[in-house]
């Protein structure tokens, strides 16, 4: 039968006040020999240091990484080099040797993040800081190509515009960045208010049927319900987000990381080509991706067991989250037995918490003008420091800046807050 190809339109609508773009910052590139560095997250740059993903830039310069949930480690082995990082720790390990750092591994948003500079100097590779384009230029002392600048800012012969055709009559075309071959970016309005429609022509077939394998079993599931439960959001909170990428890369393969790929294009790298095509700056879009729910997996050879998509992504979420909990040390596990996140309290019991000066405020999640407080805390200090118990209202609670998810926040005594009425 012949197979009908389909282009996955991805269209953001992106209207910002000036106020909004003047208070951004560019997305920060990273290019190893020339070519762009695909990240999941973007990078950050804290004290001078610039933070990338921990997992593609060791990936990029050829080692293996590894993350050790129970003492909050990152190594990376090959080219005859192992380093390790320690999060929170200003001090890392090149092949043994102690060397000091000027800011350390962090965790942000369940995302572990390593300076990008050490990692890549500690391997031998070099690196350069591109202020003006805001990139970091990373080459192999092998390497003799000339490592190409991004686009400059508005530069006639780097960036353009064209007059939309067709359905984009009406818009700008965007042209001569790197990866026209591979997207089309249009754009109507001006730097104050504009709209942004990015469109992969990658020639994916959302149609195709992808096989893949999962606790022994072989399964046959449509490209666009793939792309789909990728995007599902509730992924995110089964813990560190480097251990389910790891995960999602293992069972889907080139799937998933040629969606992740389109992703980073998408809301990291289209949207900045507009923004440097504007001289001005904007933060980071969300992807609008829609596509349709009602796939059926089949389980190949076994024609007895069907079952929905839903019903396999579930069990993987299970035992994902199960496999993560298997890293923790005995200490976490203990410690999430007695104490209750906020973040836990709002996802299983629907309950939003507003920190005020002096309390903490305990409101239903479906409450929109947050008049009916359900359970307040009273005479809170100002300052929180970090796994310091405080008390009040009967309710014991503590701010742990780095907890067993790698995460930051508020925790309180489950059986305090059971015996309050809050949880059962």
């Amino acid at each position: 039968m012949k197979k009908v190809g389909f282009n996955l339109l991805l269209t953001i609508a992106l209207i910002f006040s000036f106020g909004q773009l003047a208070a951004a910052q560019d997305v920060i590139k990273i290019y190893l020999n020339g070519e762009r560095l695909s990240v999941p997250v973007a990078p950050v740059i804290e004290r001078g240091s610039t933070l990338v993903p921990m997992r593609p830039i060791f990936e990029g310069l050829g080692m293996k990484v590894n993350w050790d949930q129970s003492t909050r480690t990152v190594t990376g082995t090959g080219n005859n080099v192992t380093t390790k990082l320690i999060v929170g720790k200003n001090k890392a390990y090149v092949n043994g040797a102690e060397v000091n750092l000027d800011v350390p591994a962090k965790i942000v948003n369940g995302t572990t993040m390593v300076p990008v500079r050490f990692v890549a100097e500690s391997t031998g590779w070099n690196v350069t800081w591109n202020g003006s384009t805001r990139s970091v230029m990373i080459t192999s002392p092998d390497y003799a190509g000339t490592t190409p600048a991004p686009p400059a800012p508005n530069h006639a012969d780097r960036l353009y515009t064209v007059n939309g055709t067709g359905t984009y009559a009406g818009y700008l075309e965007l042209k001569g960045f790197p990866d026209e071959d591979k997207y089309r970016i249009y754009l109507k309005g001006d730097a104050n208010s504009y709209t942004v429609s990015i469109e992969d022509v990658r020639g994916i077939n959302l149609n195709e049927m992808i096989t893949w394998q999962y606790a022994g079993q072989t399964y046959r599931t449509q490209r666009r319900d793939l792309h789909r439960y990728f995007s599902d959001k509730t992924w995110y909170n089964l813990g560190n987000y480097d251990y389910i990428h790891e995960s999602l890369e293992n069972t889907f393969g080139h799937v998933y990381v040629q969606w992740v790929e389109g992703l980073d294009f998408t809301t990291n790298e289209g949207p900045s080509l507009v923004n440097e095509y504007f001289k001005q700056t904007m933060p980071e879009p969300p992807s609008n991706i829609t596509l349709t729910p009602d796939a059926k997996v089949v389980v190949v050879d076994t024609p007895r067991e069907e079952r929905t998509t839903e019903e396999v992504i579930e069990q993987i979420k299970r035992n994902t989250q199960k496999a993560f909990e298997e890293t923790l040390s005995e200490e976490d596990k203990k410690f999430l037995q007695e104490w209750i996140s906020e973040r836990e309290l709002k996802e299983k019991y629907q309950l939003n918490l507003i920190r005020t000066p002096d309390s903490i405020r305990f409101y239903h999640s479906d409450q929109v003008m947050l008049t009916e407080i359900l359970f307040e805390i009273k005479n809170v200090p100002a300052r929180l420091d970090d796994r310091v118990v405080k008390q009040g209202s009967g309710v014991r609670y503590q701010y742990v800046r780095n907890d067993p998810f790698g995460s930051q926040g508020l925790y309180f005594n489950r059986n305090d807050v059971k015996d309050a009425g809050l949880i059962d």
